[in-house]
């Protein structure tokens, strides 16, 4: 699957099958998608997939109608996910600085302590001298 139309159609099997282990996708597009990834793995075809360079024509052309059929409700989900997954990622950066932010924070109150000790013990030290 790395050439080819089979390549051009994978993201968008991949992406089908995204939309049916979502819970907030329409059911009848997760039925519709269930139906044509069903197919597409089920040895029982129209066309045997034993059959060199036909087997796979007829499992293409039925995810090409379904993704065809699905391509607006397809597009808004993966334009939804996309934002879901950039919305985690800020969530998750934000984080992250927040920590940053915290162990700088600490660092510099630890380094500015054990300079004014520094200074504490040598003003003791030239006034014992």
């Amino acid at each position: 699957m790395d050439r080819g139309p089979i390549h051009d159609l994978w993201p968008k099997v991949q992406d089908l099958a995204k939309m049916v282990r979502d819970p907030d996708a329409a059911w009848k597009s997760r039925a519709l998608a269930i139906g044509a990834l069903i197919y597409l793995i089920t040895p029982l075809d129209a066309i045997p997939d034993v059959i060199p360079g036909l087997g796979l024509v007829d499992d293409a052309a039925l995810l090409v109608s379904v993704i065809a059929t699905l391509a607006v409700e397809l597009g808004q989900y993966t334009q939804k996910a996309a934002i879901k997954g950039l919305e985690m990622a800020e969530e998750m950066a934000d984080i992250e600085v927040r920590k940053h932010n915290r162990i700088v924070r600490t660092t510099l109150l630890g380094s500015i302590g054990a300079a004014v000790l520094a200074i504490v013990v040598k003003l003791i030290l030239n006034a014992l001298d």
